[in-house]
């Protein structure tokens, strides 16, 4: 019996040793290929000190002001970060914080010490991505891979230059997938324990076949080697418009909330699967469709809403003017609708910059939804407070509400009042 049990172990050892192939002792090959492909980003913001303007009549009469000396000065702010090439003629991606509200980028190749100046062609901070140029040819480039190929468990490396470092190579797995950590609607994250620093921000994420599979975005503070990184498919699919300088997300025009199995039960459903459909915005895509609310919808051209979260990523992955197939389970049949889709209106850019659901009422504003880590939300608004002005600007509808933010200048004071449980309050923040 012992022999028996001493044969099949050595059996299991044999089957399960090329699941450990030579090739895994060393990335070193794989990193040789790559590694030409990652760049160094530097950054320079210029930040513009607020003058007295008492003095200015000085500098209109003389030239200057004798009072400079007591005058703030302009100043400087430096960040690094990293970036991958991903053609030969000098497109390059990274991450949009790394080069947000940036006066001057440059960057820095392989083994090089000129710093060669960058422009953004394109940039979508909602899924935190942007895309540089430089001039120059001939240029190492990765290949964009299938991040839906990942499975957890698959190696990956990533490469950057954490803590203003030259180029520094960590290894890993993927951890997870589809992860959601509150950055945005659109949060679809790639979770690795491949250790991600300051600095590797915009780095690109590896596969063993040398091909990007993400864009390294985050971490988790005291968190040990938890990374985050935007899927390449993602990226992938905003790319021509990142190109053209413009990305325009679909819009189908509804409110919605997820399929408990409470309600899926009372609906006569046997899944928790699809949103359901709380409100049809008026004129827009859906209602033209002939969505209704209560409906639930299951897929989008045959992609399947599995989650709750997953429908507005499947929405933003189609252009305005596509005409896209809806299942929907109605009254305790499938029915299909076909609805073009829209482009998403300023008011809504607006809204989700600040965080904010918003509806009208005979009270006034009303604060629906305050999206987590969000300006509404380090603000403590809540849902129930009635937004009355913006700037001492009285507001009574959504719209006007829009068109007051919209004309406020980027790093400006922005007041907004608020009646609440509590009483009437004013809250500030400085317009990103």
């Amino acid at each position: 019996m012992r022999r028996h049990l001493m044969v099949l172990f050595f059996l299991a050892v044999l089957l399960i040793k090329p699941l450990y192939s030579e090739e895994l002792k060393s990335f070193s090959q794989l990193v040789k290929k790559v590694e030409p492909t990652v760049v160094n980003i530097s950054t320079t913001q210029i930040i513009k000190a607020q003058r007295p303007t008492p003095f200015d009549f000085f500098k209109e009469f003389f030239g200057e002001s004798p009072f400079d000396f007591d005058m703030p000065k302009d100043f400087q702010r430096q960040s690094l970060g990293s970036g991958v090439i991903i053609s030969e003629d000098g497109y390059i991606l990274t991450n949009h914080h790394v080069i947000k509200d940036a006066s001057i980028i440059k960057v820095r190749l392989y083994r090089s010490k000129e710093d060669i100046e960058a422009v953004v062609v394109g940039k979508d901070p909602k899924i935190d991505i942007a895309l540089l140029k430089i001039n120059r040819d001939n240029l190492p480039f990765a290949r964009l891979g299938d991040s839906d190929k990942l499975e957890v468990g698959d190696w990956v490396i990533a490469i950057g230059n954490p803590f203003g470092l030259s180029h520094t190579v960590t290894k890993g797995i993927v951890s997870a997938k589809g992860r959601v950590i509150g950055s945005g609607p659109y949060d679809d994250f790639i979770q690795t324990d491949t250790p991600i620093n300051f600095g590797n921000s915009g780095g690109p994420l590896f596969n063993l076949n040398g091909e990007i599979v993400g864009i390294n975005t985050a971490i988790i503070a005291g968190g040990q080697n938890i990374g985050f990184s935007i899927p390449i498919n993602m990226v992938k699919t905003i790319l021509p418009q990142l190109k053209k300088g413009i990305v325009e997300r679909a819009y189908l025009g509804i409110k919605f909330q997820e399929v408990t199995k409470e309600i899926a039960e009372s609906f006569g459903f046997d899944k928790t699967v699809g949103v359901l459909v709380s409100e049809v915005v008026k004129n827009s895509p859906a209602e033209k469709a002939g969505i209704k609310e209560g409906d639930i919808i299951l897929d989008v051209n045959g992609k399947t809403v599995d989650e709750f979260t997953s429908f507005p990523k499947i929405i933003a992955s189609y252009l305005p003017g596509d005409t896209v197939k809806l299942k929907i389970y109605r009254e305790k049949k499938e029915v299909i609708l076909s609805a073009t889709l829209g482009k998403q209106s300023e008011q809504g850019t607006v809204l989700e910059k600040l965080g904010l659901r918003l509806s009208e009422s005979k009270s006034g504003i009303v604060v629906e939804e305050v999206q987590p880590h969000s300006i509404a939300s380090s603000l403590k608004i809540v849902p129930g407070d009635i937004i009355i002005s913006v700037n001492n600007q009285k507001v009574e509808t959504i719209d006007q509400l829009v068109e007051i933010v919209t004309l406020i200048p980027k790093n400006s004071a922005v007041t907004i009042q608020l009646r609440t449980k509590q009483g009437n309050k004013f809250v500030s923040f400085r317009m990103p």
